[in-house]
């Protein structure tokens, strides 16, 4: 009996940092110390570092076209977030109605 391995595992890791890479994001630290938001801040510099090396992985394990589809839809989610991400960074807003409905299917996502 083999263990699950390759890219399927790698899979699975992606998707949950996805998941809490999107948590972080989702948090409001607008009105927080500059203290908490470093904090924050090197949460999600450690999410996006395992999630590149993660994506890397997943890249080098790929053998059949459903795991490259699969791929190209977990980095289009994650390149979504970092859109955003860098929209609150940059704009210093919170989130509108229509990065709120982005947030929204990409819940139906992961």
């Amino acid at each position: 009996m083999g263990c699950v391995g390759g890219f399927n595992k790698h899979c699975d890791v992606c998707i949950c940092l996805l998941k809490e890479y999107k948590g972080e994001i989702k948090k409001n630290n607008y009105f927080k110390s500059p203290k908490e938001k470093t904090k924050e801040n090197n949460k999600k510099n450690f999410y996006k570092k395992k999630l590149n090396e993660t994506l890397q992985k997943m890249n080098n394990d790929v053998k059949y076209q459903h795991e490259n589809e699969q791929l190209l839809e977990l980095n289009g989610i994650y390149q979504k977030l970092l859109s955003l991400d860098s929209q609150r960074n940059n704009y210093n807003y919170n989130f509108n109605s229509y990065e709120e409905n982005d947030i929204n299917n990409l819940n139906e996502i992961i």
